[in-house]
């Protein structure tokens, strides 16, 4: 979602159509209303609503398959997205001439993931010639994880993991320096914490209050990423 306005692409209602009719089929004993409200608790406290679908309704008698609710809820028309040559350009640039190791780290799943980049033209920045996809998706985030304790971005161990899948495809160590790009606030909690550059991309609404988190950069769209990176970097050396 950090790399095109969200609400253009009216993904947001998409999505959130998708996890209320899972709820609606998963939990059919509760009034919809409810189940509403209980996908948006589960979003706040664990990232995702599927998580908590998973941590607190999935038994035995009434299992719940993840991948397939997850493709389920990360369905949408990707027939929205058309290809940003600024976007493209900037982020070849930072590949080819900053030297940047770009990935995706989405709560989403991973053909998700490929359609958006596909719809926006950035595909082949993300694949290596081995044909190595450089994303982390839910999947990878939860891992072997029982589905009692599921966890993923903004926990902190969804970071530690995505620094250590980068390390261990490219050997990159503590020197390098960590950048972490999200529309949402409270997934640069963690990585800040850890040291990273944080950068929130606001797509025009204003930082929400009372939050304590304190993004490296601020920008109201992704065009202006490099020259954000840059003035910090060179401020810093």
């Amino acid at each position: 979602n950090t790399l095109y306005s969200y609400d253009e692409t009216k993904f947001h209602f998409m999505m959130h159509d998708n996890i209320n009719g899972i709820f609606a089929k998963v939990l059919p004993e509760i009034e919809a209303a409810e189940a509403l409200k209980l996908a948006n608790r589960y979003h706040h406290e664990y990232g995702l609503a599927l998580a908590g679908l998973a941590r607190h309704h999935h038994t035995d008698e009434r299992p719940i398959d993840l991948a397939a609710q997850c493709r389920v809820a990360n369905t949408c028309d990707y027939g929205v997205l058309k290809e940003n040559k600024a976007v493209v350009d900037m982020l070849q640039a930072m590949k080819d001439e900053d030297g940047y190791d770009l990935w995706l780290f989405t709560n989403a799943d991973e053909p998700h993931a490929i359609s958006c980049i596909e719809g926006i033209g950035i595909k082949h920045l993300f694949h290596e010639q081995d044909g190595y996809f450089k994303c982390i998706d839910c999947h990878d985030q939860w891992g072997t994880s029982p589905f009692e304790a599921l966890t993923n971005k903004p926990h902190e161990n969804a970071y530690t993991l995505a620094d250590s899948k980068a390390q261990g495809r490219f050997k990159i160590d503590n020197d390098f320096v960590r950048v972490m790009v999200d529309d949402v606030v409270d997934n640069l909690r963690a990585p800040g914490v850890m040291g990273w550059i944080t950068v929130w991309i606001s797509y025009g609404k204003p930082f929400p209050e009372n939050s304590d988190v304190k993004p490296t950069i601020i920008i109201p769209t992704v065009e202006g990423l490099r020259e954000a990176l840059k003035a910090v970097l060179t401020k810093d050396e």
